[in-house]
């Protein structure tokens, strides 16, 4: 499956923590009638999915280079016969001919599943954030169909092949601080608190006064030093913590 719920509990109606994408590997810690409870490797986030959602022990994992997909949703196709639909961000493995192969099956795709954005690395960030502008929020969900705030960052960053933990908190140790909102830049990231001094709420900046997250849906706002300005009302909805340069 393109999209695989992670659950908090061996439940269909426990809590959505996250999703898997098309072609990420996990590590099984636990088995538990229909669920199996997984760690994915490529950041430790762990959780219950159904066994009947994902793959075991599947070889071309292990013997072909996988690359991310760029597109939102890429539609490929087995000799015209069959379609697969790739969220972004899904790794893909790709032979040395440059087939890729879905389910073990070689399947022909677009031209532009692999394109990355023109423009600087941080301009390439912010386009690549752009692509998921209106996509609603879902908590736990990594997907144009449904993604949240630490999601969208996650996603983005690994497009240009820098992995990131999955929770903004966790996100947070990485990067340089940048001192004053004036000196961000493109592709910098912003934090925010609750009263609490906790992280909730993260968003990749478009420049020094304008932001993208996902809030409701992922759209544009604006921010200042105090925080990100409502479109709809002109309040401050999330309080401004701090901003850090990843590239």
């Amino acid at each position: 499956m393109p999209v695989v719920p992670v659950r908090s509990e061996p439940a269909d109606q426990s809590e959505l923590v996250t999703q898997l994408l098309y072609g990420e590997t996990v590590e099984i810690l636990e088995s538990a009638e229909k669920w199996l409870y997984v760690s994915l490797l490529s950041d430790g986030y762990k959780g219950w999915v159904d066994k009947k959602m994902i793959l075991l022990n599947f070889s071309p994992y292990n013997s072909e280079k996988r690359v991310v997909t760029q597109a939102l949703v890429a539609c490929v196709e087995k000799n015209g016969t069959g379609t697969f639909y790739l969220p972004g961000g899904s790794l893909v493995p790709v032979s040395e001919s440059g087939s890729i192969y879905v389910g073990g099956t070689e399947f022909i795709y677009p031209a532009d599943i692999f394109d990355l954005p023109e423009g600087t690395k941080q301009q390439i960030v912010v386009g690549l954030a752009l692509r998921f502008l209106h996509a609603p929020y879902l908590w736990g969900g990594k997907s144009v169909l449904g993604i949240d705030c630490a999601a969208l960052l996650q996603i983005v960053y690994s497009m240009i092949g820098i992995q990131l933990p999955r929770d903004a908190g966790d996100q947070l140790v990485f990067g340089e601080v940048v001192d004053f909102i004036d000196e961000a830049i493109a592709g910098d990231v912003a934090y925010f608190e609750n009263s609490a001094g906790e992280i909730v709420h993260v968003g990749i900046l478009i420049s020094s006064s304008e932001i993208i997250h996902a809030s409701g849906k992922v759209k544009v706002e604006k921010i200042d030093s105090n925080g990100i300005i409502s479109t709809e009302n002109g309040m401050y909805t999330h309080r401004l913590r701090v901003i850090k340069r990843l590239i």
